[in-house]
């Protein structure tokens, strides 16, 4: 499972994706074989809007989710996000910590996602 995450502050990401067995990527790679999060770098610029849009295309199928916390520039991550795989947390990092949580045991079959997500 691949789940992007912009605008989360990289400890609490770090902590929810220990609690679940992820790996963490600082990079945006996306492979089959780990669960990962990839913590996508503030988008500044046109250039750097582009090549995430271009990622977020080739790497369509294999992203699980993709989550976002409000922003400045988190419009173009919403707007790139697969359809039907963007959510949004709130930015308090420990409210974000708690929602991404659920976002993750609800994309793995933990609890139904009407049970708080």
């Amino acid at each position: 499972m691949n789940i992007i995450v912009y605008g989360i502050a990289e400890p609490t990401v770090r902590t929810v994706a220990a609690r679940y067995g992820f790996d963490v990527r600082e990079r945006f790679e996306c492979c089959a074989e780990t669960n990962s999060m990839v913590i996508l770098p503030h988008l500044a610029g046109d250039d750097r809007h582009l090549e995430f849009m271009t990622d977020m295309e080739r790497h369509a199928e294999l992203i699980d989710a993709v989550v976002a916390a409000p922003g400045e520039t988190a419009a173009a991550v919403c707007y790139c996000a697969p359809q039907g795989k963007l959510f949004t947390v709130a930015p308090d990092d420990e409210l974000a910590a708690d929602e991404l949580s659920l976002i993750v045991e609800s994309l793995a079959g933990l609890i139904c996602a009407h049970e708080g997500v």
